[in-house]
């Protein structure tokens, strides 16, 4: 008998749900996902994103998704935290952050794998690459409503530095609600279900992430998957990522480190008129790093998917939180 899983979340593509069930899917697509349509919904466990409060038999197994630390803030109480058997957080980052709120439970890590939610193929792409002509930089986000992600920093690192060293190099800034060109800089729209995001991603081969504050981040995985190596802030996932391959990418120290709830709530990373949103990032440690992956790009795309790192091995382990 398959499992049969209750979701218990709006279905949207871009969030992180559908990643994570089709990252179960990956080595056991027999699991059924059934959306939650009220307390008699029949199913074996139940798996809810970023919140605890579902009216539905207590003897049923719980399992939380804890991918939003903003989302997870919202809730003024986890009121049924004594009755989840297991959380599955998208990061250690934001383990650490929200284990030092809630406190202890059964837990594991998941990061996302896959790339952008219009391409289907889950066959990550393996062996070197190499730069042959024009240098393409990507930076993703939904630009209009995350000011934190720091577009203007990118676009003054990419204008006073990269475009002086690599003159032929072309950003795509991919996010924005109008498509248009600026010199060498490309505005895209994002559209999950779009193919030419996806050929745009192909053929990037370094991604700018000077995040004031992300839980994941997606983008750093979906890179991955097309063997994209990124240069990031501190105050994000990144640096899981090159503990598990090695050589994929570089941790820039950009802002106070944030490492607690309290720490969160105190420095308020994503306020809009906060000064992490408006300080000038540390420009000459971006284009070093960036500067060093294009020298030794083949080094920074050789790394090997390995035993502790692989789409299966993920599967399995999500499978198995959620059967339990």
């Amino acid at each position: 008998m398959s499992l049969r899983v209750i979701y218990f979340s709006p279905f949207k593509q871009g969030t992180a749900l559908p990643s994570l069930l089709k990252m179960v899917r990956f080595s056991h697509p027999e699991v059924e996902f059934i959306p939650y349509e009220g307390k008699n919904t029949k199913g074996d466990v139940i798996l809810c994103a970023n919140k605890t409060k579902i009216d539905i038999r207590d003897d049923m197994r719980r399992v939380l998704f804890i991918g939003s630390i903003p989302t997870i803030l919202k809730r003024k109480h986890m009121s049924d935290w004594d009755k989840i058997d297991h959380v599955l957080y998208l990061s250690d980052f934001v383990k650490k952050i929200v284990k030092s709120r809630y406190g202890k439970k059964t837990n594991s890590r998941t990061l996302f794998f896959g790339g952008l939610p219009a391409d289907y193929d889950l066959n990550q792409v393996t062996g070197t690459r190499k730069i042959d002509g024009q240098i393409h930089f990507v930076s993703v986000a939904k630009w209009y409503k995350r000011p934190y992600k720091r577009l203007s920093q990118i676009t003054e690192l990419y204008n006073n530095y990269l475009k002086k060293e690599y003159p032929d190099s072309i950003l795509h800034i991919i996010g924005v609600k109008k498509e248009r060109e600026d010199g060498n800089t490309y505005y895209h729209r994002k559209s999950f279900h779009n193919s030419s995001v996806v050929d745009i991603f192909k053929k990037c081969h370094i991604q700018l992430i000077p995040t004031a504050f992300d839980t994941g981040p997606k983008t750093i995985s979906e890179s991955l998957h097309y063997r994209i190596p990124f240069v990031c802030s501190n105050n994000c996932a990144g640096s899981e990522y090159i503990d598990l391959l090695g050589k994929c990418g570089l941790e820039v120290e950009t802002d106070p480190t944030i490492d607690s709830i309290k720490k969160y709530k105190s420095l308020d990373p994503l306020n809009h008129l906060s000064k992490f949103n408006k300080k000038q990032i540390p420009y000459e440690n971006y284009f070093e790093s960036i500067k060093e992956i294009v020298d030794n790009f083949e080094e920074y795309t050789s790394w090997k998917w390995n035993d502790n790192f692989n789409y299966k091995k993920q599967s399995d382990e999500l499978y198995n939180a959620l059967k339990g």
